[in-house]
């Protein structure tokens, strides 16, 4: 999460990576657009080949064992891909940096496939269509609010880690009301970063480099899974 903080520190610091035929109010409200056309076209791409990775293991066409490894790999290399992106994403191309995103994606989609076996498909529908609604709302929230949030990372970054903690503890402790709590907290969280997240794309679009679009995609599209999975560990229906 910590690439949200220094991505947008270095776009409003290094204008010189600004594109004057981009700039003007025009050009902020493409770059939004645009980013919102990636996030949310990727993520019904990703919930397809969820569901399609799910009935390749009912089909018993990829095992349950391959899956839980494939998981294990997607994970490492989207965390190095992300931070690759974030520390890069100045040196390299909007096209490349798609592509590196659209790899991503790919390594995602098969990493958290495995949701399928485990909740029923009813309870993931129903909660996807909760967390866009929930995610709309929280928009129309900061449209609504007039006070600056750009602080606001400092704090949701170290409640974050002070959450973390507590979950790692709690994996020794086993205490499940606890950790309903830590739930909760968690959801809370990602909810004000989706305000934080939206408030970060407004203030990065002025500077007029198109990468923005990308990298607050991939910002925004981590949150939604989070509060996704989040409303799902709190009120999934398990098989």
């Amino acid at each position: 999460m910590n690439f949200k903080q220094n991505l947008q520190q270095s776009v409003i610091e290094n204008s010189s990576f600004s594109m004057p035929w981009l700039s003007g109010t025009d050009a902020v409200e493409t770059i939004i657009s645009k980013t919102f056309f990636w996030m949310w076209i990727v993520l019904l791409t990703v919930f397809g080949v969820w569901y399609y990775t799910y009935s390749l293991v009912m089909d018993s066409s990829l095992t349950v064992q391959s899956l839980n490894t494939l998981s294990l790999v997607s994970i490492i290399v989207g965390f190095l891909l992300v931070l690759i992106m974030s520390t890069s994403w100045q040196r390299i191309s909007y096209w490349v940096l798609a592509v590196l995103l659209l790899v991503f994606w790919v390594f995602e989609w098969f990493g958290l496939a495995g949701i399928f076996l485990i909740y029923q498909m009813t309870s993931i529908i129903s909660i996807f269509l909760t967390t866009a609604i929930m995610f709309l709302l929280l928009a129309v929230i900061w449209n609504a609010l007039k006070i600056d949030v750009a602080k606001w990372g400092t704090i949701l970054l170290a409640w974050l880690l002070a959450i973390i903690i507590w979950m790692f503890i709690n994996m020794f402790w086993q205490n499940t009301e606890f950790n309903f709590v830590l739930n909760i907290v968690w959801l809370v969280i990602f909810s004000a970063f989706v305000i934080y997240d939206l408030n970060t794309l407004k203030l990065m679009a002025q500077s007029g480099d198109r990468r923005v679009e990308l990298l607050m995609a991939l910002s925004l599209f981590l949150t939604f899974i989070n509060i996704f999975f989040t409303l799902l560990r709190l009120f999934g229906s398990r098989k």
